[in-house]
């Protein structure tokens, strides 16, 4: 069921990608907000009570209607683990900026690559040269498919529906609440994600 469930997800969110400023992913960025607003005394612990509020209700409910599909019926289990990976599955939301990076270098046009780029991580492209552009680009492909595809397929595999949201939930939150080096690595879609909720 797990090999169905990646191919049936990735099938569909080819089709129909998620896009970022849907229902779903604005009603979460609310709650987040709110829940940074309550609960930020600048305290790790409070850090921790605002991160298990965030993520263990959403995980509960996908446990429980995994759970309670799986003992009816295995095609609803599967229905369900398969709206879970397009959920939780992005790459869509970032591949078309690669591509477009990717196509202006190509033809020339550094000012634009540079301005995608810009967009894409939201922070100024203007003093990178062309390779630098391509570097960027690149790394920021990598994250970005380990966070969006590889990373929830994995814990899709080790825990199923539950690892998946699990996975991703925590990757939007260490974007939107991280302050490590690499926290902006995911800004561009958390950022809209995050503005789109306020």
């Amino acid at each position: 069921m797990t090999f169905l469930s990646l191919i049936g997800a990735l099938l569909l969110e080819q089709w129909r990608p998620l896009r970022t400023g849907n229902r779903l992913y604005v009603a979460f960025a609310r709650y987040v907000n709110r829940l940074g607003q309550n609960f930020n005394a600048g305290q790790y612990r409070d850090g921790v009570i605002s991160w298990v509020l965030a993520v263990l209700p959403v995980a509960l409910i996908t446990f429980i209607v995994y759970s309670v599909s799986r003992h009816v019926n295995g095609l609803l289990a599967l229905a369900w683990n398969i709206v879970v990976l397009y959920l939780a599955l992005g790459f869509r939301q970032f591949s078309h900026f690669y591509n477009d990076v990717m196509l202006a270098l190509r033809a020339g046009d550094l000012p634009r690559a540079r301005e995608i780029l810009t967009w894409w991580r939201g922070e100024s492209a203007r003093e990178l040269t062309a390779g630098e552009v391509a570097r960027v680009a690149i790394e920021l492909g990598l994250i970005r498919s380990h966070r969006h595809v590889f990373g929830v397929m994995a814990w899709f595999i080790v825990l199923g529906p539950v690892g998946a949201i699990l996975y991703r939930l925590a990757a939007l939150l260490a974007d939107r609440w991280g302050s490590g080096q690499d926290a902006g690595a995911d800004s561009g879609a958390f950022g809209q994600f995050a503005r789109s909720g306020q």
